[in-house]
């Protein structure tokens, strides 16, 4: 995403209208909370359109000021309309929401795809004055996907592991478009890629990541597609953000597990539930069991990514050697993300499956880390790696055993 930056004179009305709303910020939303902004702006009126004699300032003074209240109104729109779905599901107002939208009505945005494109959305580079974001947009048009990934950042409050947030814009085609945070080190599975880490940065990774899916899990998200791809870097200091809502799902905090006709979900971050035996519904429609769980799931997948030695022989689209390492044969004859798919459904079903996964786990060499830290994360892993979502560890039982655990300075290897 390219900027075309104008100089322009500071408004003073909306520095007046991000002085107003400053007290909502971070706030949880309520109808009547949203109506008290609309009511604030409403008394603080834009400049009217100039006339085509009007100085250029003048000009873009009111041109900028209408944009900004236009984007405004528009976030709150979208924030009634969540809770309108979903009155009983928090909203809140983003910190940044007032001055990203200030920043952005005094540019000229053009879109200029960065090289990440997922699934559901391509990403562009924003950079606006003092401040980079990213600019989410839908691949096709105004999808549910990309609906479902702004309403479960409007429910979360900010936290230092999630991207931030930081509202929604329009561009002529009227398409709504996601403002992020800017993370300039690509994602971790990029990193994995090219790089291997070094103990006190796998714990750094880990521990940042246990918070963010604690965050997520607090307020009712289960992310559903946890893997390194959705982990976005900062390298100095280092810094980890779960990023890509898109399928993620929501479920009240105080449930543990719940049926659903939909199964939220990617192929290469599936969860043993999946493939376990499930109930149907009176239309006898099957009904899959979703839980926080599954992000625990994909947890242990994230680290035995960090840990492993960096795989030449995977088979097509299998990111976790685990998988391959339990049932290499299950892969011979994939040839698409499909049957990389059902390979993985077979592998599910394997009767011994929590021992073999033991086993492969056990086994795994590591030059740079001693045995008394990959003693550690087998351990960790274990906790993750249980079929049974019943038996498999909670995201706080986790933060609670073996944060203490980490960040412990290894001694040099003999």
């Amino acid at each position: 995403m390219a900027a075309v930056f104008q100089a322009h004179a500071t408004s003073s009305v909306i520095a007046q209208a991000e002085q107003a709303l400053k007290p909502y910020a971070g706030q949880s939303m309520t109808d009547k909370k949203i109506q008290e902004v609309m009511q604030i702006l409403s008394k603080i009126s834009p400049t009217e359109a100039s006339p085509p004699e009007a100085l250029p300032s003048v000009q873009d003074t009111a041109k900028n000021e209408q944009k900004f209240f236009k984007l405004i109104r528009l976030n709150l729109t979208q924030m009634q309309a969540a809770l309108q779905e979903n009155p009983q599901r928090p909203i809140y107002f983003p910190q940044n929401l007032v001055a990203t939208l200030s920043r952005i009505a005094h540019s000229y945005i053009q879109t200029s795809p960065l090289k990440q494109k997922g699934s559901f959305g391509a990403l562009a580079f924003l950079p606006l004055a003092d401040q980079n974001y990213v600019v989410k947009s839908p691949t096709r048009g105004y999808d549910n996907v990309h609906i479902n990934e702004i309403r479960h950042l409007q429910s979360l409050p900010d936290h230092p592991n999630v991207i931030a947030f930081c509202g929604i814009i329009t561009q002529p085609d009227q398409r709504l478009y996601i403002v992020l945070e800017y993370m300039p080190d690509g994602d971790l599975g990029s990193l994995l890629r090219t790089s291997s880490l070094e103990k006190s940065e796998i714990d750094t990774i880990l521990s940042q990541v246990m918070g963010g899916i604690q965050h997520l899990h607090a307020h009712g998200v289960i992310h559903c597609d946890m893997k390194p791809e959705n982990v976005v870097v900062r390298k100095d200091p280092l810094e980890v953000k779960i990023i890509d809502f898109g399928i993620s799902t929501y479920h009240p905090p105080e449930t543990d597990a719940f049926l659903t006709i939909q199964f939220q979900g990617s192929p290469l971050s599936l969860s043993p539930e999946y493939a376990l035996p499930s109930a149907r519904n009176a239309d006898n429609r099957r009904l899959y069991l979703m839980s926080p769980k599954m992000d625990i799931w994909g947890l242990g997948c994230l680290l035995f990514k960090m840990i492993s030695p960096k795989p030449a022989d995977y088979a097509f689209a299998i990111p976790y050697g685990f998988v391959v390492a339990v049932g290499r044969d299950f892969f011979s004859d994939a040839k698409s993300s499909k049957d990389s798919f059902k390979a993985v459904l077979q592998i599910f079903r394997i009767p011994d499956l929590n021992e073999r996964i033991n086993g492969v786990i056990h086994s795994i060499v590591n030059p740079v880390l001693t045995e008394e830290a990959l003693k550690v994360y087998v351990s960790f892993m274990e906790a993750c790696f249980k079929i049974n979502p019943e038996e498999r560890s909670s995201i706080n039982a986790l933060v609670r055993n073996f944060s203490d655990l980490l960040h412990h300075p290894q001694q040099p290897k003999k």
